[in-house]
């Protein structure tokens, strides 16, 4: 619907060139600031991968302290 002039959307700033290559005009957005709560769950019996520990520890590092 946005390519098409029709409405609008809030996307990612990593999307900006692709908007861009599809003719759509980006707006940065900066006040209020964008906030998103982000969850993580897993299954308290079973092992972590490295990877996911990894993952969960860089979202550690996103907490106030």
């Amino acid at each position: 619907m946005v390519a098409s002039g029709l409405g609008g959307s809030a996307v990612p700033a990593l999307c900006k060139t692709q908007m861009a290559s599809l003719g759509a005009v980006c707006i940065p957005l900066s006040d209020p600031p964008i906030e998103k709560c982000v969850g993580a769950i897993h299954a308290g019996h079973l092992p972590l991968s490295k990877a996911a520990q990894a993952l969960l520890d860089t979202l550690k590092g996103f907490l106030p302290t």
